[in-house]
């Protein structure tokens, strides 16, 4: 799959490497529930805390992918990481 190999690319680890609507690399990650991309993805200094066109971020597609104790630990992330910069 295309998509995933995106995700998997050294240089689509930027978060201007946006899809048309906005999504990120780690937002796609989240979305299509391929969580060792997005931990990875997070570790390599992906901002977290954008949101694309539809103000959909990767916390929100993790929920949607039933991920909700990522998504918590995500946001504990998100505060500290908000702190920090």
């Amino acid at each position: 799959d295309s998509s995933l190999r995106l995700v998997g690319s050294e240089m689509c680890i930027r978060d201007s490497a946006k899809t048309s609507d906005g999504t990120t690399p780690i937002m796609l990650a989240a979305r299509l529930g391929q969580i060792t991309a997005y931990q990875e993805l997070l570790r390599a200094g992906a901002d977290p805390t954008l949101v694309n066109d539809s103000n959909l971020g990767a916390i929100d597609y993790l929920q949607r992918q039933g991920e909700t104790e990522r998504a918590s630990l995500l946001r504990q992330y998100i505060k500290k990481y908000k702190a920090d910069n």
